[in-house]
């Protein structure tokens, strides 16, 4: 018997950005319910030429936020909603490095966004956060 499940995995990259700013990325579908994430990275693709400086530091988590109550309304911005996971205290991008996330709340509802929070420093275009998730609790 198989101890393997159907884990699905999503590519969020990120464009440049400074400041300690909140991003949503991607949005958990409405229809099928939420997911709960087992895992999470980032590292730095290097895209066009905009990867970060070797030993650029920066402060990242993994958040959530709301369900956007009126598609289509001018001005309608998810509101944060909670952490999923912190990237180990300051992450360094350069070229191979891989930072893991520690999960601390999986479960993302369906209709929520995912996203990152830059808390210090400076992103350069191309930061990739992987997920790998399953559907459901």
């Amino acid at each position: 018997m198989s101890e393997s499940f159907n884990v699905q995995t999503v590519s969020l990259v990120s464009g440049a950005f400074s400041g300690a700013t909140e991003i949503p990325l991607w949005r958990v579908p409405v229809k099928g319910g939420g997911i709960t994430i087992l895992e999470a990275v980032s590292y730095q693709n290097g895209t066009n030429g905009s990867a970060a400086t070797a030993g650029t530091a920066i402060g990242l988590k993994l958040i959530t936020f709301g369900t956007v109550g009126t598609p289509g309304t001018a001005g309608t911005v998810p509101v944060l909603n909670g952490t999923i996971g912190n990237f180990p205290g300051t992450v360094y991008f350069g070229a191979g490095t891989v930072h893991e996330c520690t999960i601390g709340t999986p479960y993302v509802g369906p209709g929520y966004f995912v996203g990152i929070d830059e808390t210090a420093g400076t992103i350069a275009g191309g930061v990739t956060v992987q997920i790998s998730y399953v559907l459901g609790k």
